[in-house]
């Protein structure tokens, strides 16, 4: 089977940068446009249905929520490296560890 995903046919180990960056770039873009056009579609929806009052109170929620979302995003990707480093090295208590610390400080 070698190194190569079967999901995804991409080589993370030894795969050339340019190669999975070029890979990864339009599915991640994309990610983030339809992400902007949601954020601008509730604000329509949200102004032409509640008025100037709905769109002050989104856009004094919006930093709380990227907040939440940062906060998230972090506990989330840096258990996931922390595990999988422990679980390549064999130590899969070390990895349960972290991951329910992560969990359990999250929420």
């Amino acid at each position: 089977m070698g190194n190569k995903s079967t999901s995804t046919g991409l080589d993370y180990k030894n795969g050339s940068i340019p190669v999975l960056f070029r890979k990864l770039f339009l599915p991640t873009l994309l990610g983030m446009i339809f992400n902007a056009l949601i954020t601008i579609v509730d604000g329509i929806f949200v102004g032409r249905g509640v008025g100037p009052e709905g769109i002050a109170a989104v856009n004094i929620i919006a930093p709380l929520f990227m907040v939440t979302t940062g906060l998230g995003l972090m506990f989330g990707i840096g258990s996931a490296v922390m595990a999988g480093i422990s679980i390549a090295s064999q130590r899969f208590e070390k990895a349960n560890t972290i991951v329910t610390s992560a969990f359990l400080f999250s929420t």
